[in-house]
């Protein structure tokens, strides 16, 4: 009984200790870091002002503990947010974005502390000593993540991941400002809109572009281009053979256009086979999905299969393949199939990061979308 009395009483204390951080955040925000007194977190807590001294042996170690509690929870999101996505670099990296602006954590008086320190030349010190080594491991995540990125795209990009890094942080940090001066109006949705919208400017091969439309649209080292995808028609077999034999030669089979058109003109009557492919604004093929219909009998479903995908050399980074993926997850859904799977070679990095950052989930070694 003694014991159980022990754990009950220590629970309370925790809890109230747990009260008074958060009255002392909501105290801040109302009247600021310097200017707040105990007797207003002891208001705002609902207690008397003497006995906040039972829970904290002066103003100075609530703040400090205010502080700490703060920085835990937003760093904890993102930890969290991040190791739960697991898979693809891009999907922790836009999982780091969603943790950070969680509406659970990017709270008026959250940020009303965390600036409040920062801004005060007495307090700083005190931030040094809780946050320095979080900002630290928070910046040196986001260059992990980015480099893990650039290093998805084919060819290779040179990209300066130390500004980068700066810049997604700074966009984060600008959200926390928002939050104290338009709490009103402040949309975290806005900002990891924004965020995301920023990573699909310098990773535009794995970040999609945020603005919505069905028609992707991309400017990158070179002149925008318009590309619309379709189901492939007979008049489309010779510009197509090019560029199956473009993706043959990429997997080590002697080009032949004859034998390669001959192909397409035969599988493309089949009810169970299809071509999608991705048209640019010139009517030029870029890209190709072979799609086949199959079944599962020890299941009792059907699907549909991507058996090979490719994409023309100097479109690649784009977000062609990305696009042409969704386009073939939407089609095959319109087809009522229950789910669409791809083939992916053990050795193919840079497709398989791009299916997992689809929410494709790997089993028995290939790597599945589901519908």
């Amino acid at each position: 009984m003694p014991q159980r009395r022990t754990a009950a009483g220590q629970f309370a204390l925790e809890d109230q200790r747990r009260r008074l951080v958060a009255a002392a955040a909501e105290a801040i925000l109302v009247h600021g870091l310097s200017a707040v007194t105990l007797a207003h977190i002891a208001a705002q807590a609902e207690i008397s002002t003497g006995s906040v001294n039972f829970y904290f042996s002066s103003k100075e170690e609530l703040l400090l503990e205010t502080l700490k509690s703060v920085a835990e929870e937003f760093y904890q999101s993102i930890w969290l947010a991040v190791e739960r996505a697991g898979g693809s670099a891009n999907g922790r990296l836009r999982a780091l974005v969603e943790g950070a602006t969680d509406p659970a954590v990017v709270r008026p008086a959250s940020a009303a502390v965390w600036y409040g320190f920062m801004s005060e030349a007495k307090a700083r010190k005190d931030y040094q000593k809780v946050c320095a080594h979080l900002d630290d491991k928070f910046h040196f995540l986001i260059v992990q993540l980015c480099r893990e990125v650039s290093e998805t795209a084919d060819p290779p990009v040179a990209t300066d991941l130390e500004t980068i890094a700066q810049a997604l942080a700074g966009l984060i940090d600008v959200a926390w400002q928002d939050t104290l001066y338009d709490n009103e109006e402040f949309d975290c949705q806005q900002v990891r809109l924004r965020c995301l919208s920023f990573l699909s400017i310098v990773f535009p091969w794995v970040f999609p572009r945020q603005d919505g439309t069905a028609e992707l649209q991309r400017q990158f080292g070179r002149s925008q281009a318009d590309v619309i995808f379709r189901e492939a028609v007979p008049a489309d077999i010779e510009a197509l053979a090019v560029l199956v034999n473009l993706y043959r030669a990429s997997e080590g089979a002697a080009p032949d256009e004859a034998a390669t058109a001959a192909w397409l003109d035969a599988h493309m009557k089949s009810p169970h086979e299809q071509m999608l492919i991705a048209e640019d604004s010139g009517g030029r093929l870029r890209a190709f999905a072979h799609i086949v219909a199959s079944a599962c009998p020890r299941e009792l479903y059907r699907y549909r299969l991507i058996r090979a995908l490719y994409v023309d050399g100097d479109m690649r980074r784009g977000g062609i393949g990305r696009a042409l993926i969704d386009h073939a997850r939407d089609w095959s859904r319109q087809q009522g199939e229950a789910r669409l799977e791809i083939e992916v070679s053990a050795d193919n990095s840079v497709l398989r990061e791009l299916l997992l950052s689809l929410g494709a989930r790997e089993e028995k070694g290939k790597a599945r979308l589901l519908l």
